[in-house]
């Protein structure tokens, strides 16, 4: 867009899909990952807690290292980017949630693998998805109705993880033992990934 052209809210909503997805998987890791991670999946919580904290420092850096990027390579490859890394970012989510048999180290680093590989993709999918908003419109009115959107699709995003989220596994799994929850969780982020 860019050309002082008026946004119509056939745009402003896709542009807010985009992030009510990208929220529902992050949402799910935000609001879930560690109830899976100790109730579901058995890991200790002091094992928990590090892979929490790895994760968020690896973020720290990642965060800014992609914003660098971008603003060097330029805005033409932030749809490249967004289109590239969506399949991996949907197979990690995933992934975080898969329930391996292995020992308690393993599951320790499968764990803390694909959780920091999940958010060190979603920091190349979302921050980069924040720069959009600049290419689409060069208005500041236009920016802030975009900006409105991409909030509300995070919210729905949000709120629709939040409200289906336990229901959906015990009717997937088939019950409320662990075993049901982690079949129940599989499949569901399974859907939320292909979503």
């Amino acid at each position: 867009m860019g050309n002082g052209q008026v946004l119509s809210v056939k745009e402003k909503t896709a542009y807010g899909c985009g992030d009510a997805a990208s929220n529902m998987m992050w949402g799910m890791t935000s609001s879930y990952l560690m109830y899976y991670y100790t109730d579901i999946y058995g890991l200790p919580l002091a094992a928990v807690s590090w892979i929490l904290l790895v994760a968020r420092v690896v973020d720290a850096f990642c965060d800014p290292a992609i914003g660098y990027a971008v603003d060097r390579i330029g805005g033409l490859v932030v749809p490249r980017l967004i289109r590239f890394l969506a399949i991996p970012f949907g197979i990690t989510g995933f992934l975080c949630f898969l329930a391996l048999p292995l020992s308690p180290t393993g599951k320790i680093l499968w764990a803390g693998a694909t959780y920091i590989v999940f958010g060190a993709i979603y920091s190349c999918i979302n921050t980069p998805y924040g720069a959009l908003a600049v290419m689409m419109s060069r208005s500041a009115t236009g920016r802030i109705g975009l900006n409105a959107f991409r909030m509300m699709g995070c919210q729905a995003g949000s709120l629709l993880v939040a409200l289906l989220t336990i229901p959906a596994i015990s009717w997937l799994g088939g019950g409320d033992s662990a075993a049901q929850h982690r079949y129940g969780m599989a499949v569901y982020v399974l859907a939320l990934s292909v979503l």
